[in-house]
């Protein structure tokens, strides 16, 4: 059982348990998230703490200007014991992010979506570094509308720092994602690990050691009765 079937388990069981309240040993959203309620055109008009520890909290942003305009924001726990190679664990959940969107189109509630483009996303804001990966793509809404979408992604501390946006194509040109998550992303910080993820962490480190010891005493075992 990988680690990210464990914390499935495991998380059944807990919101059986604690339906009724949020237990502290998870990420307190509410008190240790930074995000900005205004910036620049930009307002807060939804934030949204989920029960599910793994599902983190989500942010909506609409623009003064354009309300049909939204900034999606997902702040939520990085699914791996270790993210050193911070490139392939952001390219990973990227993947994942995209078999979403095409659930949503599966399910209806848009027409089509074109194939993605990915990259890179790294600059600089006040001499600190921000790299991130991108996917790129355009969707057809049920009422023959293109729109232009984008998801970004970035890790800070234990948790992805995710943004979903999207624009109408006629109102709206291709490059305004980027601008806005480099305004938005500096004003937010992300709690450190919960009690709760460091947790589940340790636990599956014990079981991978567990696992590699038994198999190297199997491996002798079968080694012994060979000779």
């Amino acid at each position: 059982m990988n680690f990210r079937n464990i914390t499935i388990v495991l998380l059944c069981l807990l919101t059986i348990a604690c339906a009724s309240k949020r237990p502290v040993e998870f990420t307190d959203y509410e008190n240790n998230l930074v995000a900005p309620k205004i910036i620049g055109e930009l307002v807060l008009i939804d934030k949204v703490i989920h029960e599910n520890p793994l599902l983190g909290v989500s942010l909506s942003y609409q623009d003064k200007a354009f309300p049909e305009d939204r900034i999606n924001t997902y702040i939520y726990p990085i699914r791996e014991v270790s993210w050193e190679d911070t490139a392939s664990v952001l390219n990973s959940e990227l993947s994942n992010a995209l078999k979403d969107v095409d659930m949503i189109v599966q399910y209806g509630h848009y027409k089509s979506r074109e194939p993605e483009v990915l990259s890179d996303l790294v600059f600089t804001v006040d001499n600190v570094k921000y790299s991130g990966k991108k996917a790129e793509f355009q969707m057809m809404t049920n009422n023959d509308i293109m729109i232009f979408s984008d998801i970004y992604l970035f890790a800070s501390e234990d948790k992805y720092i995710k943004f979903r946006t999207s624009f109408n194509s006629h109102l709206t040109k291709k490059s305004m994602g980027d601008s806005i998550v480099k305004k938005i992303i500096p004003f937010i910080k992300a709690p450190p690990e919960s009690i709760h993820m460091k947790s589940l962490r340790d636990e599956h480190k014990k079981k991978m050691k567990n696992d590699i010891m038994n198999l190297l005493l199997e491996t002798l075992k079968k080694s012994d009765n060979t000779e």
